[in-house]
């Protein structure tokens, strides 16, 4: 895991006390307290020291792959074993037994209502705190496994699929956009929204941009696998691609490793911390920048 200042690179490995080198998303919670789902586990970092925790603490599955703050304070936690919530003290779990689409949790948010939204292998679960409810292709979803969601500035809800193109749902109908209507590919990783309103689409084979109704694939993203988008205190874009960080500054593509080396790093995800320093995990580590 590395993490970049603006001018040096600082990287974060086992040895300083994370629990995996391999991070699958960076978290920092409202106390300014980070959080790092890795293959090993959960480690919360304080600025200084590592605290790691795992099934033998009750969490669901040691393989974590994404970190959530309801609006409630607590931490939520997607695993390959069901979903994990964390009140700082006691992990509480939802699985397939509880209703859960499928027990491989790679995203979760809540929507305005207050509802859990879980992005599965087998359909996205929404979760009321007594019951859940299933979308998959069934109800318009364009494939079953979702990747990512993402709530835009209106509260639309859209889903990255596996195969099956983008959906959007906009709390009574989902509505699917695909290679036909101009998405530049159909397996989508990632989505995210500009300060302008402009959706965003990082997909296996380079990046689409969507607005005014019209899609339009970016020429300098051709070919590249996009998992991770953000934008910083400045406006500029990053991506995080399975082959480093490319950041956008409105007018020209600059890439660059995610580890301030040679080493071809790809990607898992990005994270501005309130300090401005963007944070990155690579494969096999992780750095801030």
């Amino acid at each position: 895991m590395s993490c970049f200042d603006g001018q040096t690179f600082r990287t974060y490995t086992r040895h300083d006390g994370l629990a995996h080198n391999e991070v699958f998303a960076i978290f920092q919670d409202r106390s300014e307290i980070f959080w790092f789902a890795t293959d090993l586990g959960i480690s919360r970092f304080d600025g200084e020291t590592f605290k790691s925790y795992s099934t033998r603490d009750g969490l669901a599955h040691n393989e974590v792959s994404s970190i959530y703050q309801d609006r409630d304070g607590l931490l939520w936690f997607g695993t390959e074993g069901g979903v994990s919530s964390f009140d700082g003290k006691t992990f509480n779990n939802l699985t397939t037994a509880d209703g859960l689409a499928h027990n491989a949790v790679s995203d979760i948010i809540q929507d305005e209502n207050g509802h859990f939204w879980f992005a599965t292998e087998e359909g996205v679960s929404r979760y009321t705190g007594q019951y859940f409810t299933t979308f998959t292709t069934r109800e318009g979803l364009g494939a079953n496994w979702c990747r990512q969601i993402f709530s835009d500035q209106e509260g639309v809800l859209w889903f990255a699929t596996d195969g099956g193109g983008v959906s959007c749902y906009d709390g009574d109908s989902m509505t699917t956009f695909t290679t036909e209507d101009g998405l530049v590919h159909n397996t989508v990783f990632s989505i995210y929204q500009d300060r302008h309103g402009r959706m965003w689409f990082g997909t296996m084979n380079g990046v689409s941009t969507y607005q005014d109704l019209k899609f339009h694939t970016v020429p300098d993203m051709a070919n590249k696998r996009v998992r991770a988008m953000l934008e910083d205190r400045e406006g500029h874009l990053w991506f995080g691609t399975f082959s480093g960080v490319v950041r956008y500054d409105n007018h020209t593509f600059t890439s660059f490793q995610a580890s301030g080396t040679e080493a071809d790093d790809g990607v898992w995800s990005m994270w501005v911390d309130r300090q401005d320093r963007i944070w990155f995990s690579p494969f096999g580590g992780a750095s801030v920048f």
